[in-house]
């Protein structure tokens, strides 16, 4: 079972560094439910600026 659950989480992190527009828009959304966490946003944007098309 531990290797199903490892093979997932790849697969996650594989679609996060795919697609990381997808992440941005996460982090935005975590965000807006814990403003505190300034981090998030400054990290929004950090992926949404680097990004090369």
């Amino acid at each position: 079972m531990g290797v199903v659950h490892t093979q997932v989480r790849l697969q996650k992190l594989d679609f996060w560094v795919r697609y990381p527009d997808y992440l941005a828009f996460e982090l935005m959304n975590e965000y807006e439910a814990a403003p505190d966490e300034t981090g998030l946003l400054a990290l929004a944007a950090d992926i949404l600026d680097s990004e090369v098309g």
